[in-house]
């Protein structure tokens, strides 16, 4: 990793302790062979060169942590470097909220041309407005900007109209990584204009409101300080669909742009003012209007509880545009209230993971083509820096998420570079004030002054741990992680009853999006749960060596299947709780994803559990309400128990019903967004990292694949006869394993260096 060889931390001394200060570093760059940019900062920056915008960073670390972006500029190009940073200075769960500065600097030929601290010049970015709201409960400040003059005049140099501010050095602790990730491309992503209409105001429309516009442990601005509000004025609106006559959007006029599907990235907008205007882009990840019965594109900015909603005031001139956030787009309107504006270009930069094409896969079958180009672009968006649960709402790290996400990495890239990143934020994490002794954020980094914690999703942390050993053998990360893993073996010793099992968790248990989470099915002892537990305990004892984990685990798993087994019915119910004697009782609470914990955990097994095993085989799925079966038990979402389902229909080989489920679940939300979602309908984000594990089902069920040893270099495969024809290459370094599927026959070639095991016999 290279250093900082000059450049120091530096920030506004003026504005040290204010929140949401925008700054903008200029430095000119004379030509030179091989200039090369490092940097890193608190919280965010934007790096243009001559107007372009070259990076956006940096990868984000653990508390106190730093990584450090390296990017090569133009050679033999003299230009204009400019980088926007933000210091947001609130708490949320995309950013730490940590002293902000920025360090950077320009090197040639081991020769400093440029350093913050040293000969940096920094002027307040007033064209951004201060005190706004919130994007979202989980994100920090919305963006709403002012230009008089146009930006990318500022960015050539032609103007600067703001104000120098004087720099100091930033002495908070600070330790430095490298960026071990891959940069984003940035590729531009054009969008296509499909309607225009008509804006008024509707009296009858009440403003929108949202706890992140309320609540104060997060650090906001409270409303009545607000310098602008774009909530209450898109709240109000109704819209019209009316072509336009000419080119040209004026006062209360709207266009509507569509990309290829629900992509992220900076939007982009090439505006040519002939009036001074104000100017609303509102944008969503769907079109709502097969809900609401509209005539017109339905774009909801607060479906998914976001202020999707970006604001200008631009004076005359030619404006070139570029959000600082990312933001997730499928539908973009753009609102002209008062001026003359002509929209020249739409488009979205985008910013994603650069290796997704990594994997080659074609399958005849259009449906489920479609379903995993879904999985690979919702995989995509939610995997830059760190494992992300969605990249619209929240552009968090959380577990459970990173669990399914990181095997998706895997067989995606070749690599798992960002699962990797994500780990050892965790292992550097410290114990945070506001958790329990021993317990882990839910998701990181970010602040959570709340004190709002997942215990089950720290058990997920150790299961992911042993899954990455698994694929890597012995490693140095895993040695970081030990002492997380025994600090929340010895929390949860604490929750342990007379019989071994959990009981009465603190927090916000969490088993899925389902009645499997109701207050009343978690009551007690939560059996999905304890599931979970007897699972992370064996996990546990490997990462640990220790054979009295398993002794355990093993008591639980009876206990789980004493008590929590109804014998009469075949089921497991969700949980038991104490009455006024002290005694416990099992409730009539079942769920169906109880079921497929206690399969996929390990719990029950098919030789064990047959009637149990059946039920789960032929009744329960997509259709289990259509066919009147089990009403009493409660359906599944598709955050976990879908996946869990299909993960089990396969270890039981039961591949074409894999197939027609995944369709059944996956295919309309493909073609609707063209990525997967958190829940099996559209009410949240319709881009979640989880959901990109399908890859990893379908994969199993066209090929029989079923385990890659990367450590060991063997690969396993139960031979079976294809249901379609398809081409897999799977990465594997700089090589692939090639599953082609043709004319009823599965052909496999691996690389030199991997063993192949077919029907568990080597295949030389």
């Amino acid at each position: 990793m290279k250093q900082f060889k000059q450049a120091e931390r530096v920030y506004a001394k003026k504005y040290l302790d204010e929140m949401n200060i925008s700054l903008f570093f200029v430095s000119e760059i004379e030509a030179l062979p091989a200039p090369k940019l490092l940097i890193t900062g608190q919280d965010a920056y934007q790096v243009f060169f001559n107007g372009l915008l070259i990076l956006s960073g940096p990868a984000r670390a653990a508390h106190n942590y730093y990584r450090i972006d390296e990017i090569d500029l133009p050679p033999y190009e003299s230009g204009r470097l400019v980088i926007l940073l933000a210091g947001y200075q609130c708490n949320s769960y995309q950013y730490l909220n940590q002293p902000p500065f920025l360090q950077a600097e320009v090197i040639n030929e081991n020769k400093v041309i440029f350093a913050t601290g040293i000969n940096s010049k920094a002027y307040l970015y007033t064209s951004r407005y201060q005190k706004v709201t919130r994007f979202s409960y989980q994100r920090a400040f919305s963006e709403s900007y002012v230009f008089d003059v146009p930006f990318q005049e500022v960015l050539l140099g032609n103007a600067m109209p703001y104000l120098p501010v004087e720099l100091v050095k930033v002495t908070s602790p600070a330790s430095y990584l490298s960026r071990s990730v891959l940069l984003p491309t940035l590729n531009e992503l054009k969008g296509e204009h499909i309607e225009s209409g008509m804006t008024k105001f509707d009296t009858t429309k009440k403003p929108y409101r949202d706890r992140y516009m309320s609540s104060e442990h997060l650090l906001i601005f409270p409303m009545s300080e607000w310098e602008v509000n774009p909530n209450d004025i898109i709240s109000s609106l109704s819209y019209e669909l009316k072509p336009l006559t000419t080119d040209y959007l004026t006062a209360n006029t709207f266009m509507t742009y569509k990309f290829n599907g629900a992509k992220t990235g900076f939007i982009k907008l090439q505006l040519e003012v002939l009036q001074s205007a104000e100017v609303f882009v509102t944008f969503d990840e769907i079109d709502m209007s097969n809900q609401t019965n509209s005539d017109l594109v339905e774009i909801d900015f607060k479906r998914n509880t976001t202020h999707n909603i970006i604001s200008y005031k631009l004076g005359v001139g030619h404006h070139e545009l570029i959000s600082f956030e990312p933001y997730t787009v499928h539908y973009l309107r753009i609102i002209v209230l008062s001026g003359n504006v002509k929209v020249k270009n739409i488009a979205l930069k985008d910013f994603s993971h650069p290796l997704t094409n990594s994997l080659e896969i074609v399958v005849t079958n259009k449906k489920l083509q479609a379903i995993v180009d879904a999985g690979r672009a919702t995989f995509s968006q939610n995997s830059l820096d760190i494992l992300m649960d969605c990249p619209s709402r929240e552009r968090a790290g959380w577990l459970c998420d990173s669990y399914f996400s990181g095997q998706a990495e895997k067989i995606i890239t070749g690599h798992n570079l960002v699962e990797e990143n994500f780990l050892e934020n965790y292992a550097l994490a410290p114990q945070l004030e506001t958790l329990p002794r021993g317990m882990i954020p839910m998701c990181y980094p970010g602040e959570h002054p709340d004190g709002v914690y997942i215990p089950n999703w720290s058990l997920f942390y150790i299961l992911e741990l042993a899954a990455y050993k698994k694929r890597y053998g012995d490693d140095a990360l895993i040695e970081k992680s030990l002492p997380k893993v025994k600090n929340l073996l010895q929390y949860f010793e604490q929750f342990e009853n007379d019989l071994g099992l959990l009981e009465n968790l603190e927090n916000w248990v969490f088993v899925e999006w389902s009645m499997a989470n109701d207050p009343a099915f978690l009551a007690g002892v939560n059996f999905p749960t304890n599931m979970l537990y007897f699972a992370t305990l064996k996990a546990a004892s490997e990462l640990l060596n220790e054979t009295k984990l398993i002794e355990k685990a093993n008591h639980i798993k009876k206990q789980i299947i004493a008590y929590g087994y109804n014998k009469k019915r075949h089921l497991f119910v969700d949980n038991m709780v104490k009455n006024a004697n002290n005694e416990y009782e099992i409730t009539n609470n079942i769920t169906e994803t109880c079921q497929y914990y206690a399969f996929y955990f390990g719990v029950a097994t098919p030789n064990e559990f047959k009637e149990l095993n059946e039920i789960i085989k032929k009744d329960f799925g997509p259709n289990r309400l259509l066919k009147g079966k089990y009403e009493d038990v409660y359906s599944s979402n598709a955050f976990i128990g879908n996946y869990l389902r299909l993960a089990i229909l396969n270890r039981e080989e039961l591949h074409q019903q894999v197939l027609d489920e995944v369709t059944q679940y996956f295919y309309p939300m493909s073609i609707k967004s063209g990525t997967l979602w958190e829940h099996d309908s559209p009410h949240a984000s319709l881009n979640h990292g989880f959901a990109s594990y399908i890859i990893n089902i379908v994969i199993e069920s066209l090929s029989g694949l079923k385990e890659i040893d990367y450590y060991n270099k063997k690969i396993y495969v139960n031979k079976k006869k294809p249901e379609l024809d398809f081409v897999f290459k799977i990465p594997l370094g700089e090589n692939c394993l090639s599953i082609i599927s043709a004319n009823g026959k599965i052909t496999y070639k691996q690389p030199q260096n991997y063993q192949l095991f077919i029907n568990e016999k080597e295949n030389d």
